[in-house]
């Protein structure tokens, strides 16, 4: 079974011999994923904040039986990979997805979830315009905010629901009502995907790793903007390289290495991880596309 973004699963056929890529095409006629099929990919889905990519190449029957053997809850899920122009379009007109809704939903699903799982470091302000966007979507055209112990998890993100009280957040969230009331569904989630884009980290795929010159354990964000080097604990960015300020991106051993600086002073980030043949691919598809 292959996890949707909405946590639903969808059951293919492999055998022995199906790879990642056949898996994929496979799960995207059932689910009806017709016109942006190269912006997504199958990922392996350790928790929610371990989830990537997998290897095209990858026969599906090996993995699964490596977890099996190994007792990993790990899951195989379909996401968006890649966030090309497509989203700088979003704020345009409100039609721009509507030929392929399942994307569109996909997509919203996907950043909503990142956002309140904490992957954007957004800050307070933000956070209740954010959620107010979340309650009109879910409430159309709400005057109130249904924000309780129990449903706070559904708007507000986890590492800022005890930074105010409940009363606060309520009060924050309904003076930010207004501006989403009276919208579309469709709008209002355009609109909260168009305000989450303006973050380094929006729609990264992001890899565990360690910082060979430090020894810090760190999380590589890859987006269309460049490389993001997040605060495991908090998402926080450390330092952002855009594609024009690396000179050369080579795999080294176990190392994702970054040039940057200068030629009078390069500086050289070493990045341990597992997943180099996934990273690479995703760095180069951006790389590639920034240059053209």
């Amino acid at each position: 079974k292959i996890m949707l973004p909405d946590s639903t699963t969808r059951p293919i056929s492999i055998s022995s011999f199906t790879t990642a890529q056949e898996g994929f095409v496979a799960l995207t006629g059932t689910v009806s994923l017709s016109t942006q099929t190269n912006l997504y990919s199958l990922f392996d889905y350790q928790s929610p904040d371990v989830i990537v990519p997998i290897p095209s190449g990858t026969y599906l029957c090996d993995l699964l039986s490596l977890w099996e053997r190994n007792k990993l809850p790990n899951k195989l899920a379909i996401r968006r990979k890649y966030f090309m122009d497509d989203i700088d379009r979003i704020s345009e007109q409100e039609n721009v997805w509507t030929y392929d809704r399942v994307s569109f939903e996909f997509t919203y699903v996907q950043i909503r979830d990142e956002y309140l799982n904490s992957k954007y470091a957004v800050n307070e302000k933000d956070a209740a315009f954010l959620a107010a966007l979340l309650v009109q979507i879910k409430h159309p055209n709400s005057s109130k905010a249904p924000i309780s112990k129990e449903t706070i998890s559904s708007f507000i993100p986890k590492d800022l629901q005890g930074k105010q009280s409940l009363k606060n957040w309520v009060a924050a969230v309904e003076s930010q009502l207004l501006e989403a009331t009276g919208q579309s569904t469709d709008h209002t989630k355009i609109m909260f995907l168009n305000a989450a884009s303006k973050y380094n980290n929006f729609g990264a795929v992001h890899f565990p790793a360690v910082h060979k010159e430090t020894g810090s354990k760190v999380v590589l964000g890859i987006s269309k903007r460049g490389v993001t080097v997040l605060d495991p604990s908090t998402y926080e960015t450390k330092v952002h390289h855009s594609y024009g300020s690396v000179s050369s991106m080579t795999i080294v051993a176990d190392c994702f290495v970054l040039m940057t600086g200068n030629l009078m002073r390069p500086v050289k980030n070493s990045f341990q991880l597992e997943q180099l043949s996934a990273i690479q691919d995703v760095y180069s598809t951006y790389a590639d596309a920034a240059t053209r």
